[in-house]
């Protein structure tokens, strides 16, 4: 599923109009994204939560050129699923 069909799916579950959609849609992704550029946790019960991990630095080998690399510190995005939606995926 891609964006286009997310808003296309949330604009019949919803019975919004398909702008309405679109709008929750891009409001929903640019809230989560600030909010976790801000280093907050965004948890949504039941379907999971998000929350930002520092990732060190290291030095890796690139197996091309056979010389160290070094991979420089960065922020990531952790997914932790929720039970309901876990159980739901799984048939329970």
């Amino acid at each position: 599923m891609n964006k286009t069909d997310l808003v296309d799916a949330i604009w019949k579950e919803a019975v919004v109009t398909k702008k309405d959609a679109r709008k929750f849609v891009n409001a929903f992704i640019y809230v989560v994204t600030k909010a976790l550029k801000n280093g907050e946790d965004v948890s949504l019960p039941g379907f999971g939560s998000l929350s930002v991990v520092n990732r060190m630095a290291m030095t890796r080998m690139n197996f091309q050129t056979q010389k160290p690399m070094r991979i420089p510190a960065s922020r990531g995005i952790k997914f932790k699923i929720g039970k309901t939606l876990k159980d739901t995926i799984n048939g329970r």
